[in-house]
């Protein structure tokens, strides 16, 4: 098999997004609206959810951009919390 079919046929061959095809694209996440629709102060959220204070200020101020699997995690906050909450308690 050549290089060029090997890369054709791979299943990280970048689609015309420019992410590669079968991954997920994250969006932007508004950290603050997530925080507030479960009336968590930013210690509670933080502390609930292992995330840094620091970061969950400086996001919430726009001064950084959580990184892909930050926004994948809080989007999974932000649709379901009990089950996060249940996942991060069971230390099984």
């Amino acid at each position: 098999m050549s290089l060029r079919a090997a890369t054709t046929n791979s299943p990280l061959r970048w689609a015309s997004s420019g992410v590669p095809a079968g991954r997920t694209r994250v969006e932007d996440v508004d950290v603050r609206a997530i925080r507030s629709k479960l009336g968590l102060s930013q210690a509670e959220f933080s502390r609930r959810y292992a995330l840094s204070p620091r970061s969950l200020q400086e996001w919430e101020q726009g001064r950084r951009r959580p990184e892909s699997a930050v926004r994948a995690y809080l989007t999974v906050i932000d649709k379901n919390p009990e089950a996060v909450e249940e996942a991060l308690m069971n230390k099984s």
